[in-house]
């Protein structure tokens, strides 16, 4: 998802998948929230200008972006303020629908 040459940056890449597992993130759960057209592309400005997340990015925001989303505590705003146009609910839809999705493509294959 982050786009790096895996033969160049394999130690530091080794090493947050590890700490990722270690946390209990799966690299469906990368997929979900960092994958294309997923929450972060949808909800972070940088994804939003097409930008592909860092290390340190998926570090920092997989728990957020896995967590079901708090209504916006902006009575009678049009828009949150980070600018997202998506409701919540729709958006939880979503990550459980690719959730769905990844479990049947890896039944499919015979992936446990």
């Amino acid at each position: 998802v982050t786009g790096r040459d895996l033969k160049l940056n394999y130690g530091r890449m080794a090493r947050e998948a590890k700490d990722l597992h270690t946390a209990g993130y799966s690299a469906d759960d990368v997929l979900l929230a960092f994958g294309d057209a997923g929450p972060w592309y949808q909800r972070d400005w940088r994804g939003q200008r097409g930008e592909r997340p860092s290390l340190g990015v998926i570090r920092d925001q997989i728990k957020d972006l896995l967590s079901p989303i708090a209504p916006p505590a902006w009575p009678g705003h049009p828009k949150p303020p980070n600018g997202r146009d998506r409701s919540p609910d729709a958006l939880d839809q979503e990550i459980e629908r690719r959730r769905k999705r990844i479990a049947a493509e890896k039944a499919a294959k015979g992936i446990a």
